[in-house]
């Protein structure tokens, strides 16, 4: 009896449930979908070919102002449904007493003549006690000040 009906069970799986055959090669894929998000203009899905890597995805994508992408190793193959965020850069403070020219031009707001400035007022009256110090240059007053002193440290 057992066997009775383990013999129709297989006839019924083989004739009652459809079975459908799937070539192998038709399960690979050409294009992958990764996500591009954080601080880009708009996040994005891209398809890009089979064995893309970070870089390629993040052409296809405009960074915002505050975007940084030194923590991403560029060349990591990515797969599909990776998702890229890149990250805001960190609140880097540049020294006022220790700058050079290069570094102090690196703040919003303070071109080459005030960073020479700084430099030559430091020459004359030596480190800056206060940040508000800074005030006492040709050029920066407190609208200036306040824009950048979240940006700068002694």
């Amino acid at each position: 009896m057992k066997q009775l009906l383990a013999g129709i069970l297989v006839l019924f799986s083989l004739y009652c449930i459809p079975f459908r055959y799937t070539d192998i090669n038709s399960c690979k894929k050409d294009v992958i979908h990764v996500a591009v998000e954080g601080e880009v203009q708009n996040s994005v899905v891209l398809e890009l070919p089979v064995n893309s890597t970070i870089e390629d995805a993040l052409t296809h994508v405009q960074f915002t102002e505050d975007a940084d992408i030194t923590a991403l190793n560029l060349n990591t193959i990515l797969i599909d449904g990776d998702v890229i965020v890149v990250s805001i850069k960190e609140n880097h403070k540049v020294s006022i007493n220790n700058a050079t020219m290069e570094e102090l031009t690196t703040i919003k707001g303070i071109g080459e003549s005030r960073a020479l400035r700084i430099i030559q007022y430091r020459q004359e009256h030596g480190r800056f006690q206060t940040l508000e110090e800074l005030m006492n240059i040709k050029g920066i007053k407190q609208k200036l000040f306040d824009k950048i002193k979240d940006f700068i440290t002694l």
